[in-house]
């Protein structure tokens, strides 16, 4: 999964959408596939075994027309308004939707923790079990997950673990806005507006591009991807597969 903050001419990856909704156009968000956690915004579920066999009308809020920027997990859905707040649907798992006591979050919600009070989003990517979120400025990432056994939310090694890890905001690299970010399984990538890549979180595929993963199992903070052919050159785009990742 990919979404780029600021995208240059040309772009082949999904771009943020405009600041307002387009004039005489009414806001409609689909969904299909996999809802027996409620991921499709639903609002209902049967079972573990439902699901939505073709693109469905998702029942926005009353009121909130606009929606910018959307992005899926694993198990969630998520939608960007155009204040910058996080609206989600979809599996609760370790309160990482709601901090209230529920397994699941059936409709679309607005993020429902105190640690995500005052997040205000420019757009929004989800692994497994971790979720990153581009600061509106574009200054820093916003992250959190289910668990950071691999360090996937890049929050560093003293946040490494199979417990939930909280929000926390930081920045990739001072001074310089994050243009797009993507998420696999368990690892991330951020992409600079210098054009410079960085790499987080589980490497036992070698997905983070540095070194031998037998020496570098997993990287639990951004860091510079410069090897191999990738030294020197610039990049435009960024991508991510379960375990590998893409640049252009």
């Amino acid at each position: 999964t990919t979404v780029q903050h600021a995208p240059p001419a040309r772009s082949l990856t999904s771009q943020r959408a405009p600041s307002t909704p387009l004039e005489g156009t009414q806001l409609h968000v689909l969904a299909w596939g996999d809802d027996g956690v409620g991921q499709c915004l639903g609002g209902a579920r049967s079972s573990a075994a439902s699901y939505v066999p073709r693109p469905s009308l998702v029942r926005i809020p009353p009121g909130k027309a606009d929606f910018l920027q959307i992005g899926a997990g694993w198990e969630q859905s998520f939608l960007v308004a155009g204040s910058g707040a996080l609206w989600a649907g979809g599996s609760n798992r370790a309160g990482c939707l709601s901090s209230g006591d529920l397994e699941h979050v059936l409709g679309v919600r607005p993020i429902d923790r105190e640690d995500a009070e005052d997040l205000r989003a420019a757009a929004i990517v989800a692994g497994r079990e971790h979720f990153i979120a581009i600061q509106s400025d574009g200054s820093s990432l916003l992250t959190w997950g289910c668990s950071n056994e691999f360090g996937q939310t890049g929050q560093g090694d003293d946040r490494v673990g199979l417990t939930a890890c909280s929000l926390r905001s930081f920045a990739v690299q001072p001074g310089v806005k994050i243009h797009a970010v993507a998420c696999g399984q368990d690892h991330a990538l951020a992409l600079t507006e210098r054009g410079q890549v960085f790499a987080w979180g589980d490497n036992m595929s070698g997905q983070l591009g540095r070194s031998a993963k037998t020496t570098t199992p997993s990287v639990p903070t951004p860091q510079h991807v410069e090897a191999g052919a990738l030294r020197g050159l610039p990049v435009r785009q960024i991508a991510a597969g379960a375990q590998h990742s893409l640049v252009i």
